[in-house]
């Protein structure tokens, strides 16, 4: 035989206890939701319930410093990348005029063997070294590898060398 089981409706205070009970698990779980972020991808309803119209404004403030930051930023880049452009720029300047200044040299250098064909003087060790030195004019005027300080240099170096070969050729010519 079956027995039948009583099936009674909850009393007062069980359904009190079961209501109290609920409360208090929900205020808990609110409770614990107080570190719920103001943005509102994160936070949610909860975030938004908890910080409300400030939060949100706090949102807003801090997202405008990021952007003004970002653009500070910008502009001093832009700034920098002007100023980098400008040097660049003069340094071209400078490179241009020292290949000017390296094809004035072999200007001098041939110049110089024109002279000594002229003079009909026959010194061979004077031709090979203007032959040389304008080679090496020539290279430099080509030479992308080598700095400004370098080239520079290396401008002074062969127009010291070209005087002494001028002064060497007008005395072979006078011979």
């Amino acid at each position: 035989m079956k027995r039948k089981i009583d099936q009674k409706k909850p009393t007062v205070p069980l359904r009190r206890l079961t209501l109290f009970s609920s409360a208090a698990v929900m205020a808990f779980g609110f409770s614990s939701c107080t570190n719920v972020s103001d943005d509102p991808r994160e936070g949610g309803l909860f975030g938004y319930m908890q910080h409300g119209e400030a939060g949100y404004q706090r949102r807003l403030d801090r997202r405008g410093q990021e952007l003004d930051g970002i653009e500070n930023d910008t502009e001093r880049m832009r700034a920098g990348s002007s100023s980098l452009e400008k040097q660049r720029s003069a340094e071209k300047a400078r490179m241009a005029s020292l290949r000017g200044d390296l094809s004035r040299i072999d200007g001098q250098l041939a110049s110089i063997e024109a002279q000594l064909a002229r003079g009909k003087v026959s010194d061979p060790g004077l031709s090979q070294q203007i032959a040389a030195q304008r080679r090496k004019a020539e290279a430099l005027k080509y030479d992308d590898a080598r700095t400004i300080s370098q080239l520079t240099a290396e401008r002074d170096k062969l127009e010291r060398e070209t005087a002494n070969l001028r002064k060497r050729a007008s005395l072979a010519m006078e011979l």
